[in-house]
Parts: C-alpha cells; sequence; structure tokens
C-alpha cells in the first residue's frame, strides 16, 4: 500500500489531485491531494442548443479561461503527471490524466472504483 499522494507507475510519478484516495486493482492506494483538487476544478456554463416545443435542450461544457489555464500550467510543473477527475483532465489535457476503472467498479462513486494502473 502506498501511504501517500504519489506512485510511480512504469518509471512515471503520478500525484493524486482527486478529493478522494484511488485504488488501483493490485492494492496500491494513493491518497488523496484536496487542495489540488480545488484549484483544477473546471468552471462550466450552460449553452443552450436548441429549444422545441418550449423545452430548452443545453448542454453543459467545462472550459477553463485563459487565465485559469496559464496558472495551472504553472502549477502542473510540480509533477509530471497528475490523477485528476475526468472532467478536468479534459479540459486541461495532458499532464493531467484519469485512471480507467475496471468494469466490475466503474459505475460506483469515485472513491469505491477500483483502478487499472496500465490505463
Amino acid at each position: 500500500m502506498n501511504n501517500n499522494n504519489i506512485i510511480i507507475i512504469d518509471n512515471k510519478t503520478f500525484l493524486n489531485c482527486t478529493p478522494h484516495p484511488i485504488v488501483f486493482s493490485d492494492g496500491d492506494v494513493i491518497k488523496p491531494d484536496k487542495r489540488m483538487a480545488r484549484v483544477l476544478e473546471v468552471p462550466s456554463k450552460i449553452i443552450k442548443k436548441t429549444t422545441r416545443e418550449g423545452i430548452s435542450f443545453v448542454e453543459k461544457e467545462f472550459i477553463p479561461t485563459e487565465e485559469e489555464q496559464e496558472a495551472i500550467k504553472r502549477l502542473l510543473n510540480e509533477h509530471p503527471h497528475k490523477e485528476a477527475y475526468i472532467i478536468s483532465a479534459q479540459a486541461y489535457g495532458y499532464p493531467l490524466v484519469s485512471p480507467m476503472s475496471n468494469s466490475e467498479t466503474k459505475k460506483k462513486q469515485a472513491e469505491k472504483r477500483v483502478c487499472l494502473k496500465n490505463k
């Protein structure tokens, strides 16, 4: 079991930037870094796509501002790879990555998922 929020996988260092532990299928656990999780929260906005029969169809987009992107880039220089929520990983891109859950636990709450180290 890993006793901190950093783990080395295939000679690459990963920092857990989520507010919950990440549990891997081999039993390794990375503790959360709640401060980083707060920093990496991505602002969202609702975008109206269309209206049909008086019903508005909207989409939620996660788009960081240029200022937030620059702040994140400076922060990300601390460690080469970060484990983050899928929304943060998609919004900010590499080096933020989100581990894949195994098929048995992928629909569970984040803290109850079991992740794969190779995906």
